[in-house]
């Protein structure tokens, strides 16, 4: 928690965090959350086991005896989810069922943002429970915010997608790795949203936004 203090001073969902921490420190039981990430983005794979043997050289000549069907292949990188820059013209991957599913078009897309927020708005929010049913994972949320940094010229969607996002597992924990230019752009974006006001207001409430 310092640490995130100490990169962003400002951050006032940390700051209240932190002071939450502080006032219960003296008491017998602490109830600290621990984070982890969640079990589908490690690797499934079991762990392969390399055979090592000296390599025969020629005392004489120096020369190694090694044959190339003997010789150390290099190992292959290979991931359980492989990530590609995307591109304004790629299509999107189809919406999310599960958490896994999720987190694959996240890794394809999070070098777009704006890419990632539509693909986000495609997500059926009756779908939402089972998808982000582990919890919101902090990289995720930046990437979605990243996307409001140009002028957002979607519908009210992004209203009931972000409103139902708030309410999933560990959201809050999510909101103290955003910057405060993260939380004005969201801001921005949404306050042209006159006729939903109030569901605005709920909205940024939940992303630690200052509203004045």
């Amino acid at each position: 928690m310092p640490h995130v203090l100490e990169i962003d001073p400002d951050n006032k969902a940390a700051q209240e965090l932190l002071l939450k921490i502080s006032i219960t420190y003296d008491k017998p039981i602490v109830p600290i959350e621990i984070y982890d990430k969640n079990p589908y983005v490690r690797s499934t794979k079991p762990l392969v086991r390399i055979p090592i043997s000296e390599k025969d050289t020629d005392i004489d000549s120096g020369v190694s005896t090694t044959t190339p069907s003997e010789a150390l292949m290099p190992l292959q990188n290979d991931n359980d989810f492989s990530s590609a820059a995307s591109t304004d013209d790629e299509s999107l991957p189809p919406p999310a069922k599960t958490p896994a599913e999720f987190y694959i078009a996240w890794t394809s897309l999070k070098d777009n943002p704006t890419k990632f927020l539509e693909y986000f708005l495609s997500i059926p929010t009756s779908s939402f429970d089972e998808v982000f049913e582990p919890g919101v994972e902090p990289d995720s949320v930046e990437t979605l915010l990243m996307a409001f940094a140009n002028e957002y010229t979607g519908n009210e969607q992004i209203l009931y997608s972000l409103e139902k996002l708030t309410k999933a597992p560990r959201f809050e924990v999510c909101t103290i790795f955003l910057t405060d230019k993260m939380k004005m752009d969201l801001k921005n974006a949404l306050l042209k949203f006159s006729d939903s006001h109030l569901l605005v207001l709920e909205i940024l409430e939940a992303f630690g936004v200052e509203i004045n």
